[in-house]
């Protein structure tokens, strides 16, 4: 996995959200993750994703989920699952927030790999 980006807890008018970048050789890219506050559903996503766009204004661009996962031994781990698109992108981002030992969260890309290999 390849570290792209990275997210701090920020809190504004008394709700806590994540802020941060992702970073590529082709993109540098601003995002907020505001919880979201019409959640209806356990499928629906726990955050959306804003970046400022070219009127300063937030452009919603994508949605994570919290998930948990195990590790061998039992031990249980939480990250968000983050899709980022725009009309821009090619094609979608999908990326994985790990939190790390500083209280915040490193983004981490790999590219899929082709079942049939």
């Amino acid at each position: 996995m390849s570290q792209i980006g990275q997210l701090q807890p920020v809190t504004i008018n008394g709700q806590e959200e994540l802020q941060g970048e992702i970073s590529t050789l082709q993109m540098q890219l601003p995002i907020r993750l505001i919880p979201n506050r019409m959640k209806n559903s356990d499928a629906a996503p726990d955050y959306v994703i804003c970046s400022i766009g070219n009127n300063d204004q937030d452009i919603q661009i994508g949605a994570a989920w919290k998930k948990t996962k195990s590790k061998p031994g039992g031990e249980v781990f939480e990250f968000l699952s983050v899709t980022v698109d725009d009309p821009s992108l090619p094609t979608s981002l999908n990326v994985a927030a790990f939190k790390n030992s500083a209280g915040g969260w490193d983004i981490s890309w790999r590219r899929r790999q082709d079942k049939n290999n």
